[in-house]
This record gives C-alpha cells, sequence and structure tokens, in this order.
C-alpha cells in the first residue's frame, strides 16, 4: 500500500525546505563575513594599542624631558661604583 500525498502538499514541503536550505546559506555567510570583520578589527585595535604603549614608554625613557635623559644630565657617578668608573673611565 503506496501513501498517496497530494500534490498541493509535496509543493509545499519542497518549497518550505528550499526557502529553509536558503536562509540557512544567507545566515552561514553573513555569520563567516561578520567573524572576519570582527578579528581583523580586533587585530587592528591591538597592534594600535600597542604602538602607542610603545611610543609612551619611548617618550617617556629617551624624550627630551623623559626621566632617563633627566638621570644621565643630573647624576654625578659614585666614585667607588664600579659601574660608574667603568662606563664613566674614572676611577
Amino acid at each position: 500500500m503506496r501513501l498517496k500525498i497530494s500534490i498541493y502538499w509535496r509543493l509545499v514541503f519542497w518549497i518550505t525546505l528550499l526557502v529553509l536550505l536558503l536562509v540557512g546559506a544567507v545566515l552561514f555567510v553573513i555569520q563567516r563575513r561578520e567573524a572576519a570583520i570582527l578579528s581583523a578589527d580586533a587585530e587592528a585595535r591591538a597592534v594600535l594599542i600597542a604602538e602607542n604603549l610603545g611610543d609612551a614608554n619611548y617618550d617617556s625613557l629617551f624624550g627630551p624631558t623623559g626621566t632617563r635623559s633627566r638621570i644621565t644630565s643630573t647624576a654625578t657617578p659614585a666614585r667607588n661604583c664600579p659601574i660608574s668608573s667603568s662606563t664613566t673611565g674614572t676611577a
């Protein structure tokens, strides 16, 4: 005994299946693109933050108003310090 399904219900089934497959494919493509965009944006933001931190640290250490330049310009070498005597040439 074969089950008889009318042409109307077969058409409804195949159209519904086709619409669901198309919606699923569109959602899949949109999700992949969105993930790629978010990943690229996060990477660009991380690189920008790293560059800004590097610039800020470099400026504070070696800039004209940085700590390093103030220490080296105002410091006098200690007489008994082996590090200062080897770097300045005085004993």
